[in-house]
Formats: structure tokens, sequence, C-alpha cells
């Protein structure tokens, strides 16, 4: 319920980014013949939800 005004989302804002994602992490790794790996973490505010942990665990 609390993601549904979510939904339908048709522009993210600075405002709705801030509400849905808590921490964005960024990894980057130069290997020794310059090939560039690069990884991305996003960390949401949303509160867990007990049907999908238990679909996961």
């Amino acid at each position: 319920e609390a993601i549904q005004e979510y939904a339908n989302i048709t522009e993210l804002d600075a405002a709705t980014l801030n509400r849905l994602i808590k921490e964005i992490v960024v990894h980057e790794r130069i290997d020794e013949d310059k090939t560039r790996h690069i990884s991305i973490e996003i960390h949401f505010n949303l509160k867990s939800i007990p049907e999908l942990e238990q679909v996961t665990a």
C-alpha cells in the first residue's frame, strides 16, 4: 500500500528520489589492462515485506 503511489511514476524528481532511496553506493575497480569495472548498490527506504522475505529466505 505504501509504495502504490509510486507505481506509475512518469518523472523522477528530487523529492520522490529522496523518499524512495536511502543511499546509492558506487564501486569502481580498474584492472592492470585499464579495464574499468563499476557496480552500483541502491539501498531503498522501504520497509521489508514479510511475504517477500519468506520467498527469498
